[in-house]
């Protein structure tokens, strides 16, 4: 039964964790950082005949740090299914003592309210994803049309193709997290209607 409790305690405060992580994310220097060394990495010449060669290092950034935020939720959302089965063999071996029960319930309540708290952050990373993927699509298509809008040299134009080809790459690939994250809302809502 003691495993039962630390249990609960231990999902508790990595939920905890992760709530802090993604404030500490909100602030975090080194994002900043990141985006500061990849801007000073660019050709400045180039942004002044194609200004998307900035969002380009900008949506790289953004997508690195969404990967990074993204796969924080899988390993706790893993261990809240394969744990699933060890609280239901306990709460079926220990029917016979009342005082057993109060604390397997009082385990099963912490457990249903961290998962609430975890089902609240991944819904949130979905719903940014959703805006991020959609913005970007956008960003590119943009690109597209300021592309068919120029005059541009033939070196220039391969400069601009890459960045196209670059920030739709982008955008996709904040599609498939996107994706990632709602199947991450579905585990866990698998999960709670199961405690």
């Amino acid at each position: 039964m003691a495993d039962a409790g630390a249990y609960s305690n231990q999902e508790d405060a990595r939920v905890r964790a992760l709530s802090v992580e993604h404030l500490r994310l909100q602030k975090t220097p080194g994002v900043w950082e990141d985006v500061s060394t990849s801007l000073k990495q660019i050709d400045l010449v180039s942004t002044n005949q194609d200004p998307f060669a900035l969002h380009k290092v900008l949506a790289e950034c953004v997508v690195a740090e969404f990967d990074r935020a993204l796969w924080t939720f899988q390993p706790v959302i893993r261990d809240i299914e394969k744990t699933r089965m060890k609280h239901t063999e306990r709460e079926e071996s220990n029917q016979e003592d009342a005082e057993k029960r109060h604390k397997e319930l009082g385990t099963l309540i912490g457990r249903y309210t961290a998962m609430h708290e975890l089902s609240r952050h991944v819904i949130h990373i979905s719903e940014t994803l959703a805006v991020a993927s959609r913005t970007m699509k956008s960003i590119a298509e943009e690109h597209t049309e300021f592309c068919q809008q120029q005059d541009l040299a033939a070196e220039i134009t391969e400069r601009s193709k890459r960045i196209t080809k670059s920030l739709h790459l982008s955008a996709q690939l904040l599609n498939n997290f996107q994706n990632r994250a709602q199947a991450f809302v579905a585990r866990l809502h698998n999960e709670i209607q199961l405690v």
